[in-house]
Parts: structure tokens; C-alpha cells; sequence
């Protein structure tokens, strides 16, 4: 096996030596007894790495711990109709002796190509017995099978199934980490052949990226969504990270720069069952979907900048460590713990600091607002702490602090605070009982925010009512019954924000605002909606959606209806926030900060309305802090020497026969505007019998001397006046006269 020594371990295991050295002086012990105990400790602390080797002789395993139920397939996976109910299932391994309550995971998918297999094959019971020996909770679930090779679609469904109950295994370990003494936030899953894909699938296929065959047809039901089945426990179904062996993935535009997850790829090049590159899987001749390998899955993986690592073994076949479908045959050979070795040291990159060594002082800063917060982890052994920045002695603080708020001052001190949108690196120092420096850490630097905080910016793509009703996701807001032309007010803040205000005015002022609505709630209902859709029941939803980062933000109001006036935002009992957004921030790119609808009816003519918002406050959480502070706010275009204000137009909706955009006004069938839709007829047709003749003269003569009641339809000329002259203009038309 390679070795894993390097510098880290070297500084680390050197510090351990140092104060072991410094407690026996101070014992007063002989220096004699010293040196053969260093050399001594030197050897084991050496070769022995807790998660890289096995530091542990013995593991105790726990059966059958149920970690949901799904509906399975029977017999022969024939039928998708006649399901029955079963326990989901896994084996836990654990180190004896082990003090430890943090702990890691990895999560074991055997081989069998969705049709075959357990969870007591033999590779996945050494994995998982080394996995506990090198201090692991290692766990090896047993999932659900179903490929029906006679059904054209049944390997898309087999796969997603198996996505379901890994997700269903993470999900069930985040909800009780305290029974089980580990880490919810680093749970890494390690899958072969068939559990290669699952871990795959489950690391990047979104809900949205459901393969068709998942919705079902004809007797076959529709499996859900991916975090809908097994239990329902509301937490992220994701690993932290995952080790694939001779994996492979259904689509490669399913890995997207929105996904997190590290990936450590072995695969051999000629391998007949699951393609390095692409084709069918399982070498069997029928309707699979193609496939893509670990090759084409690395060059993705590194085209949207996920971190990972391929080992493809020239010339290897399938299950290249010795095993067939799990089972060892000529083996475990060498490549077995070659890939071990990799693999761990692959993973031990994603565990928390004090777990990699838990005497270091896990040095880390976080940028505020002309200020950096640098924590650490307390040392039992410091008597108090010497902070430097950039390099230069800043000061020292008591050992019962194990964090500092940098403002650029010490102590009592005044001054500026730190600059804007500026790199400072720390480092920390522990002081012993002698008033000597004795562990320090390595360095980290952290960036203050900009000398603005928070971005704002007009959307108008929904303003013009008849582009919403096609294309709003918001639906009818006010509740009259009609999709809502909107605002969208967006925005892009470091920190929290609890508080807001802003003017608005609309040029010309033909259209009003009607109200405005929380965007963060809105997108925290949407987030509901589709998760209930998916089968969650509300509060399952709720949870989910907390988990995912959305928020029930705060309330918006408005001042008055109107072309323009103001628009506040806050929560009147002090507890509701935006959360921070901004590109980077997780794949966050902004906040959706308002929602501001449009009233239906316009009440003056025009092709095209500029909006114009200004005068921006905010208010914002500290998070270094959790004091209030109020934030430099301007608009998107980063430039505050133009202006702090936003513009744009929207064209209005299609114009009524008046002009009126959106407006309900329409000619009837005599070319009326508005008009009341009564049966036309020519003008002289007084007696409305629709023909022009002699009796409409004499009606016309009869107006004239006051005997019959005028009619529009007697005024020939349209001068407003029945006259002599309209009986002349009759005549000829009776005659055909011109």
C-alpha cells in the first residue's frame, strides 16, 4: 500500500510531540525515559492515520436496521402493478472501542445489476469492515431490485429506484445522528457496478431531470419523486461525496454546475458489462438505455468544475479487484487495496478539520463589513492565543476566546475598520503556561464585502399582461380570478436582510400598482407546491423547502395604490428574513425581493411604460455580529457615480378600440366602439324595416314637422340636424342618384 505520509501529518504529529515532550519536562521526569517513549510514539503515530488506516483491531456489526419501506416487485419483475410493501434495510459497522461521536460515514451499494445481489457480498463486507477498522460508521443498505428485460423502460425505472432507497438511507441517518454517533453533514456513499449508478444517479439526477419512464403508463404507477419514497424525513438525500466503481451515468447534461458532489471514478477501459465509455449496460442485447462511463462522466465533471478524480486501469475488465457480481473469485487482489487507498485518500479531503486532526487549531475567517471573523478550535494546552494578520502581530487574547472580530483595531482601540473588497490572512499562535508560542496554524484569508452590499434590479419580462398569462409562475396573486402582470423587483445582497424600502415611479402614469408581495415567500410557496405535487404531504414539504434554503422572507406593503409611491418591507415580529444571495453563494445567484402586481385596467393611452426605482434602503443582519446595520444599497449596474436607481420599459398589453392598452372596450357589428351591439342599419332606414323606399320619406317629412320622433338613422349628412336637405339626399339615394 502507498504511503500517506505528507506535510500536513508531519506538522501535525509534530506538534502532538511537542507537547507531549513539554508535559513529561514539566513532570520532571529523567530525560532518559523521553527519547525511547518519542521514538516510540513516533513509530505508531507514523503509520497510523485514523480514516486512512486502520487504526482499529475489531468491529461489531448491527443487523438489519430498517431504514423505510417501499413498494417491491415480486416475481420476476414481470409486472410494476402488483407491488408489495417491504422493509428497507442495512447493516451497521462500527470500530470497537471507539470514543468518538462525530463520526463520518460511508454508505455501501453492492453489484447485481438491479436484479441480483445483497448486502453480505463479499466485497462490500470487506469494504465495510475496513471502512470501521479506519474509524468509518461504515453501512452497507440492501435496496430494492426490478429490471425486467423485456420491458423496454424497466432499467431507467430499476436505476431510480435504487436512487430512492440510498436517498431514503441518507435521509433516515440525517434525522438521527445521535443514536448512531456521526456526522449528518458528511455522509459519503461508495458503490459498485449496479451501486455505482445509484450513487451517480442520486449525486446528480434532479427532480427535473426525471427520466420519463419514472411517470409510468398503463398498469405500471408512477415511483414519485426521488426523495419521496422509503420515509419522510425532510433532509438533503445528497452524499457529500462518493466513490464509483466501474459506475456509470443514464445522461450526462443531468451533472450541471448546480451540483456539489466530489467524485473519485475507477473503471477499466475494457470493461464488457458497464462501458468506460458509452453504450449498453450489463452486456445484455435488449432496449436499455445507453449509458455514459467514468470517462465521459469525468470530462463532464471537470467541464462544470466539480471536483474529481478518474483511475481507469488499462486493459481491465469489469470488477477488476476479483470478485464476480460481488463475489470474490481470484481475489481480493492487489487493485482491491490500491483502490481502498485511493479512495480513502480521495475522501479525506471532504472531513472536517478536526477530524482529519483533532489538536489542530482549524483556523477559519469569514469577510464582514469592513471587518474579518477569525474562529478556531479551542486547545486544551493553550494558555491564551497570538493572532497575526498579513503576517504582523495583531494581539493576544485569553484562552477562553477561540474567536476574534477583526475591525482593524485591538482592544479598546478606534479606528476605521479594515478596507472594503480586501484580502487579509490570519494565522494563530497558541501560548503555553512558559509564555512561549507552541502550535500555529496554517494560514487563511478571507475578502470584506464590497463598499456596496446590496444590488437591485428590474425584471419587467411579466409586466405586459398578455406575456403573463402565458408565461407567469405566480398565478393569480390578488385573487380576481385573472394571472397578474408583475414587477419583479430582484436583488443580490451579502447579508440578510430584515428590513427595506424603495420608491417607485411609471412613466407615462396610465397603469397602477395595485400591492405588492414577498418574493421569498412566494418562491418558498412554489417550493411547497411542487414537493406536495411530488407526493410530500404539507408539513414534509415545509420542512424540505426549509432545508433547500428557501424562507418565509418578511411582508411587503405599499403605500397607497398608484403610478408611483413607496414600498416598505419588514417583519412586524422581528423574526423573518431574506437570506443571503448572491452568484457563488452555493449556486445562488439573487433574491426575488418583490413582486409587485399590476393593476388590469389602464386608464390612459400609450404603447410603452418606464418603470423607475430609487432611493433604496436596507437593512440587514450582521452575521459576524447579529446586530442590525444599515446596508450601501444601489442598482445592478455596479456603478454608484451614475446614480443609485434602476430603469426599464415594458411594452403595454394590446389597446381596446380606444386606445386603452388592455382595456375591454370593442366595436360591435356596426363598427361602434363600446357600442351596444344592436342590429345595424343604413342611415335613411328610418322605419328599421332594413330597405330604403318611400315610406322612409314620408317617416323622414313627418320628423321634420314634428309628427314622429327623430332618429340618428334620418340625419343623411351627419350634420346633427334632420332637415330638408336629408330628404333631398334620401330621394337620390332611393333613385340611385349621386
Amino acid at each position: 500500500m502507498r504511503s500517506f505520509i505528507n506535510n500536513k501529518v508531519l506538522h501535525d504529529v509534530t506538534n502532538i510531540l511537542r507537547i507531549m515532550m513539554k508535559k513529561l519536562i514539566n513532570s520532571h521526569m529523567k530525560i532518559k525515559l523521553i527519547l525511547p517513549l518519542l521514538f516510540l510514539l513516533g513509530g505508531i503515530l507514523f503509520s497510523q492515520t485514523r480514516y486512512l488506516d486502520e487504526v482499529f483491531e475489531n468491529v461489531i456489526k448491527t443487523e438489519n436496521v430498517v431504514y423505510g419501506n417501499a413498494p417491491d416487485l415480486p416475481f420476476l419483475f414481470l409486472f410494476e402493478w402488483n407491488t408489495v410493501d417491504i422493509d428497507l434495510d442495512m447493516d451497521i459497522y462500527t470500530p470497537i472501542g471507539d470514543t468518538l461521536t462525530n463520526r463520518p460515514v460511508i454508505i455501501f451499494a453492492h453489484s447485481g445489476a438491479f436484479f441480483s445481489g445483497h448486502n453480505e457480498l463479499d466485497d462490500v463486507v470487506d469494504l465495510a469492515i475496513s471502512a470501521a477498522k479506519r474509524g468509518y460508521v461504515a453501512i452497507s443498505i440492501n435496496y430494492r431490485y426490478g429490471l425486467n428485460i423485456i420491458s423496454t423502460y424497466s432499467g431507467e425505472r430499476a436505476v431510480y429506484r435504487g436512487v430512492q432507497d440510498a436517498g431514503a438511507a441518507i435521509r433516515y441517518l440525517r434525522e438521527f445522528p445521535e443514536e448512531f454517533g456521526i456526522n449528518p453533514d458528511q455522509i459519503f456513499m461508495w458503490g459498485t457496478s449496479a451501486g455505482a449508478l445509484i450513487a451517480l444517479h442520486l449525486s446528480y439526477l434532479d427532480d427535473e431531470d426525471r427520466p420519463v419512464a419514472t411517470y409510468g403508463g398503463g398498469s405500471d404507477p408512477d415511483l414519485g419523486c426521488p426523495i419521496c419514497e422509503g420515509n419522510d424525513y425532510a433532509h438533503d438525500p445528497k452524499p457529500n461525496a462518493i466513490v464509483s466503481c466501474w459506475g456509470a451515468i443514464g445522461g450526462l447534461d443531468w451533472i450541471n454546475s448546480e451540483d456539489t458532489v466530489p467524485a473519485i471514478l475507477f473503471h477499466g477501459t475494457l470493461d464488457p458489462i458497464v462501458p468506460f465509455n458509452s453504450g449498453l449496460p450489463f452486456t445484455l442485447n435488449i432496449a436499455l438505455p445507453i449509458v455514459y462511463g467514468s470517462n465521459p462522466i469525468h470530462e463532464r465533471l471537470d467541464e462544470v468544475g466539480i471536483e474529481n478524480e478518474l483511475h481507469a486501469e488499462s486493459g481491465e475488465l469489469h470488477e477488476y479487484w476479483g470478485t464476480v457480481n460481488g463475489n470474490w473469485f481470484l481475489g481480493p487482489n492487489e487493485y482491491f487495496y490500491q483502490i481502498q487507498s485511493d479512495a480513502y485518500s480521495f475522501l479525506y479531503n471532504y472531513l472536517d478539520c478536526s477530524q482529519q486532526n483533532p489538536l489542530s487549531l482549524c483556523l477559519v475567517a469569514e469577510g464582514g463589513l469592513s471587518e474579518v471573523l477569525v474562529e478556531w478550535e479551542p486547545n486544551a494546552f493553550a494558555e491564551s492565543y497570538n493572532i497575526y494578520r498579513d503576517g504582523e502581530f495583531v494581539g493576544n487574547i485569553p484562552s477562553d476566546n477561540s474567536f476574534y472580530l477583526d475591525d482593524g483595531t485591538f482592544g479598546d482601540a478606534t479606528g476605521f475598520g479594515l478596507s472594503y473588497d480586501s484580502e487579509y490572512c490570519y494565522t494563530i499562535a497558541t501560548i503555553d503556561a512558559s509564555g512561549n508560542e507552541d502550535i500555529i496554524s496554517d494560514e487563511v484569508c478571507a475578502y470584506t464585502l464590497p463598499q456596496l452590499q446590496v444590488f437591485l434590479d428590474l425584471d419587467l419580462s411579466l409586466a405586459n399582461a398578455d406575456v403573463a398569462v402565458v408565461d407567469s409562475p405566480f398565478g393569480d396573486l390578488t385573487g380576481d380570478g385573472n394571472i397578474d402582470a408583475v414587477i419583479m423587483v430582484k436583488m443580490v445582497n451579502f447579508f440578510p436582510i430584515n428590513g427595506y424600502q424603495f420608491n417607485y415611479t411609471m412613466n407615462p402614469g396610465i397603469v397602477d400598482i395595485l400591492a405588492p408581495f414577498d418574493g421569498t415567500n412566494i418562491q418558498f410557496d412554489i417550493c411547497i407546491t411542487q414537493a406536495m405535487e411530488a407526493g410530500m404531504d404539507e408539513l414534509t414539504a415545509a420542512a424540505y423547502c426549509e432545508s433547500e434554503g428557501y424562507s418565509i422572507g418578511i411582508q411587503s406593503i405599499i403605500g397607497a395604490p398608484g403610478n408611483s409611491g413607496m414600498v416598505m418591507g419588514f417583519d412586524i415580529n422581528g423574526t423573518g428574513y431574506i437570506p443571503a444571495g448572491f452568484p457563488g453563494d452555493g449556486g445562488n445567484e439573487g433574491n426575488l425581493l418583490t413582486v409587485l402586481v399590476l393593476d388590469s385596467q389602464y386608464y390612459g393611452l400609450g404603447d410603452e411604460v418606464t418603470v423607475t426605482i430609487s432611493d433604496f434602503i436596507v437593512s440587514g443582519v450582521n452575521p459576524l455580529t447579529g446586530g442590525l446595520v444599515t446596508l450601501s444599497a444601489c442598482d445592478a449596474d455596479l456603478d454608484p457615480l451614475n446614480g443609485c436607481f434602476d430603469v426599464d420599459s415594458f411594452s403595454t398589453p394590446v389597446s381596446d378600440c380606444f386606445g386603452i392598452p388592455g382595456g375591454p372596450a370593442v366595436e360591435d357589428a356596426c363598427g361602434v366602439c363600446d357600442g351596444d351591439g344592436l342590429p345595424c342599419f343604413a342611415s335613411g332606414d328610418v322605419n328599421l324595416d332594413g330597405e330604403l323606399n318611400i315610406l322612409d320619406v314620408v317617416i323622414l317629412v313627418n320628423m321634420i314637422l314634428g309628427i314622429e320622433d327623430e332618429s340618428i338613422y334620418g340625419d343623411m349628412n351627419n350634420d346633427a340636424t334632420i332637415n330638408i336637405l336629408d330628404v333631398v339626399l334620401l330621394v337620390n339615394e332611393i333613385l340611385g342618384i349621386e
